[in-house]
C-alpha cells in the first residue's frame, strides 16, 4: 500500500485523503459513531478521471506483485475502481 501510495500523482490528492480516512475507519469508529466517507462522494469530479487511471494501474501493478499480499491490495483497489464506475 505504501508503495501504492508513493506513486500517486499529486493530481489525485482526494484519493490519498479517502485512503487515509479509510485506513483509520476503524480505529476512530470503535470509540464513537464514525461512518466511513463513500469513496464516489470523496472524489471531485474533475479529479474522477485521472482517479480512475491511477487505481486501474495500480490494481495491475499489485495484480502482478510477487508477494501473496499484493493481491489482497489489488483487489481493494479493484473494488474501488468498481465504486467508482457504479457512480
Amino acid at each position: 500500500m505504501h508503495r501504492a501510495v508513493l506513486l500517486l500523482p499529486k493530481g489525485v490528492p482526494d484519493l490519498l485523503e479517502w485512503m487515509d480516512h479509510a485506513a483509520t475507519w476503524q480505529t476512530r469508529r470503535l470509540a464513537e459513531s464514525y461512518p466511513l466517507r463513500n469513496l464516489r462522494d470523496a472524489i471531485a469530479t474533475s479529479n474522477l478521471e485521472l482517479t480512475t487511471s491511477f487505481i486501474s494501474s495500480a490494481t495491475l501493478l499489485f495484480r502482478d506483485g510477487d508477494q501473496p499480499e499484493a493481491r489482497t491490495v489489488a483487489q481493494f483497489f479493484a473494488a474501488m475502481t468498481a465504486t467508482l464506475a457504479e457512480g
